[in-house]
């Protein structure tokens, strides 16, 4: 048994309530730093080594034992007997009664988990380390957006002036040029402040109703001159089933798709793409939707299907040479996504085509959609 409890690295104590002695094993007299494993320990033995500020903690722990005829497990501090090193010791005993209900023996074990404390703080100090690392990033994000944008509002400011003077036309392309790239700047800054506000927890979703199809409706609008430049079609499937006014973040949800299509519109070369609206679960409260976004575009290597919702990740190096865009997008999309409590997944197929499917739940409402009020006004007359 000794040799078990010593492999084990556990140590065995027992207290005789009456005569206030105790009997503890080797690795428990050798655990306090006593080295005359000889001699008979006290109570006032094992009282004397605990740190004065966990003793209150310690006691109350065994007096609530006694009371309650339960086992008791506390951790707390040892100043060992030898040379006065700090350890933590994590205890567990429990009272042994007479016929009489009389305390008669109070035994346990104990073990050092001074190894794993330290293994704790550690950890502790690490994250406390790395939030305020994760809070000065946001920080400097959020302050270097507002210092960029500030100006650059008034070099767009200014091109839209110049397009509207008389400039020959070279000049006219090279005031283009200069918007266009202020654009893109704009664009970025605009993609860097969302993601540090959903780092940060800081992203806030409305719960208000919307018209779900006008939305989509509105969305598809948006895309009508791109599509019609590159030749392409834009389908919607849109599952009729759907309540017609939901509980949600139209804004948010409005900022996934035009992403998703944006991306599908910029990586299609012919062919069409296709939104796709599905209800795939309904009860009193609330619903879940299955949105699709589907191209016929230049596809994903398998290789890359798991990086592209990284941070600045594109799927090709040249991607954003050739195509544009700074890899934030799809970051963004996925951190909106998953923020309420939805999922994003996508299927691609190099020069085939790629589905991003993504699913969010919305809250039902009583609130009737501009429709529905017409018909019901039209009913009444």
């Amino acid at each position: 048994f000794e040799i078990a409890t010593t492999a084990a690295e556990v140590g065995i104590w027992s207290m005789d309530v009456a005569n206030q002695t105790l009997e503890w094993s080797t690795l428990h007299k050798k655990m306090w730093g006593y080295t005359n494993l000889e001699k008979e320990l006290t109570y006032e033995d094992w009282h004397k080594v605990i740190i004065k500020e966990d003793k209150e903690t310690a006691f109350a722990e065994v007096e609530n034992a006694l009371k309650t005829k339960t086992l008791y497990e506390v951790s707390y501090r040892t100043k060992r007997a030898d040379n006065g090193n700090i350890h933590w010791i994590k205890s567990t005993g429990q009272y042994f009664y007479n016929n009489a209900g009389q305390p008669i023996t109070l035994t346990g074990v104990s073990i050092d988990i001074t190894a794993q404390k330290l293994f704790e703080n550690e950890l502790m100090d690490a994250k406390i380390a790395a939030e305020h690392a994760t809070m000065s990033k946001q920080q400097f994000l959020s302050n270097m957006s507002h210092e960029i944008r500030t100006p650059l509002n008034s070099i767009l400011g200014f091109t839209n002036v110049l397009l509207k003077t008389e400039l020959v036309p070279e000049q006219k392309e090279f005031v283009k040029a200069i918007k266009t790239s202020g654009k893109s700047l704009n664009l970025l800054i605009n993609d860097i402040l969302d993601l540090a506000k959903v780092d940060a927890g800081k992203m806030t979703f409305e719960k208000q109703p919307f018209e779900i199809r006008e939305s989509l409706k509105s969305i598809l609008h948006s895309f009508n001159l791109k599509v019609k430049q590159k030749n392409l079609e834009l389908v919607k499937e849109y599952d009729t089933k759907i309540p017609s006014v939901l509980l949600g973040d139209s804004l948010r949800l409005n900022q996934i798709i035009l992403n998703l299509i944006s991306n599908a519109v910029k990586f299609t070369h012919k062919g069409k793409i296709i939104l796709s609206v599905k209800l795939l679960h309904e009860d009193n409260e609330n619903v879940t939707i299955e949105f699709a976004v589907t191209d016929s575009g230049i596809g994903i290597a398998a290789t890359k299907i798991n990086s592209i919702f990284n941070v600045f990740e594109q799927a090709e190096t040249n991607t954003a040479n050739f195509y544009g865009g700074t890899g934030l997008g799809l970051t963004i999309v996925k951190q909106l996504i998953e923020s309420q409590g939805g999922s994003i997944s996508v299927k691609s197929t190099i020069n085939e085509g790629s589905t991003f499917t993504f699913i969010l739940p919305f809250g039902k409402t009583n609130v009737k959609s501009a429709e529905e009020t017409e018909t019901l006004k039209k009913d009444s007359q």
